[in-house]
């Protein structure tokens, strides 16, 4: 049938749809446009960060010392900056060491405080929005031609990019290529549990050594028991592993595992202090997981944040977990969360209901029953 002129106006062509993307890229870019050339931001990310990250690399002896008239000099010298109004220091489990000014106040900037590759706490600094107004940005006038500018040209290039793809298209036909197989594969849950030797820096060299190696017996011992592998960590202590399985629990299996350890590694008092946390994550079963990756990082953070006799999990092995009431646990708060790359937010498991503890305990009595007998028998 011949199209009337009114059907040829109400049917949808590609040059419409040309239009249509030209004006909604213009408006994109128009917005980019405005808020590149306003570097208001970006002063206030770049001077936030910097003196943050200052502050963090002067506070790490003191901070490990817990030298509060120190860690006072240093806040207060800060908050003496004009654009600061406030900076506080704290530990890893949110105790303020110092405070000067209103840190609540103003743009809010964090940095954690370490010391190698242990976490000892954080400073938070704040920064009032209103000391980084507009100065030397570019004129009104210029940003004004940038948009008309764009306005003009980016229906062409609209245009010109919808006649190339039409090309290609006539030119390669149903030849466009699909992903490879390599492309897919399939990624699997992986669980990472972290042992965190957390006061390995009050210990010398050999006090340090003697407590890894008795962590890593017991941690492999564990990993025998659920099927897992345990290796040392630099700079933190341990890192355990374990595969996925076909078994619907394996994420509670892996949680019973960090508590059989939470309960060797605190058999003996007087000895190292440990922090355990697991964290969950996908990866194609042919490759390896190397120690300096984003997830690694992000478990041994969470070790940090743990507590005495608990675990910290991230939330993606939370959600893991089926029927979670089995578990007593609260959502844990720390402005550190925010340096986590591969999760967003952290749950502080603090036990296991009746039936479950009683299992964690019968299998922590057998392995400690095991490891007394390995010591009688070494010292005939």
């Amino acid at each position: 049938m011949k199209l009337t002129a009114y059907s040829r106006l109400v049917k949808p062509s590609p040059v419409l749809w040309a239009a249509a993307a030209a004006t909604a890229i213009t408006a994109l870019t128009l917005v980019l446009i405005w808020g590149l050339t306003d570097e208001r931001e970006a002063r206030l990310e770049q001077f936030g960060s910097s003196v943050a990250k200052s502050l963090a690399y002067l506070s790490v002896e003191p901070l490990m010392k817990q030298d509060r008239i120190h860690l006072g000099v240093l806040t207060n010298r800060v908050a003496e900056i004009s654009a600061v109004v406030g900076v506080g220091i704290y530990t890893v489990d949110d105790k303020v060491l110092a405070l000067s000014g209103t840190p609540a106040a103003g743009i809010s900037h964090t940095e954690m405080v370490t010391s190698g590759d242990v976490i000892v706490g954080y400073v938070k600094l704040s920064v009032d929005r209103l000391a980084f107004e507009l100065g030397d940005t570019p004129s009104r006038s210029l940003r004004y031609f940038l948009s008309v500018l764009v306005v003009l040209l980016s229906p062409f290039v609209v245009l010109v990019v919808s006649n190339l793809n039409a090309s290609r298209k006539l030119t390669h036909g149903s030849a466009i290529s699909e992903p490879s197989a390599d492309d897919e594969a399939d990624s699997v849950p992986r669980y990472l549990l972290a042992i965190n030797l957390y006061n390995q820096l009050s210990m010398t060299l050999q006090e340090r050594e003697l407590e890894l190696a008795y962590g890593l017996t017991m941690a492999e011992r564990v990993a025998n028991l659920y099927h897992g592998h345990a290796a040392y960590l630099p700079g933190t202590g341990i890192l355990v592993g374990f595969e996925h399985n076909d078994d619907t629990d394996r994420a509670f299996q892996v949680m019973c595992a960090a508590f059989v350890l939470v309960h060797l590694l605190d058999e003996d008092a007087g000895r190292g202090t440990y922090r355990l946390a697991v964290h969950e994550f996908l990866l194609p079963s042919h490759k390896n997981l190397e120690v300096t990756a984003p997830e690694v990082l992000d478990t041994v953070l969470l070790s940090a944040l743990a507590k005495h006799r608990t675990v910290a999990v991230s939330d993606r092995f939370f959600i893991r977990i089926p029927r979670n009431e089995r578990l007593i646990s609260q959502r844990l708060d720390n402005p550190l969360l925010e340096e986590l790359t591969t999760t967003e937010a952290c749950y502080l498991i603090t036990g296991l209901t009746r039936a479950y503890a009683d299992l964690i305990d019968l299998q922590v009595a057998r392995l400690t029953a095991q490891r007394d007998s390995t010591a009688s028998e070494s010292t005939l």
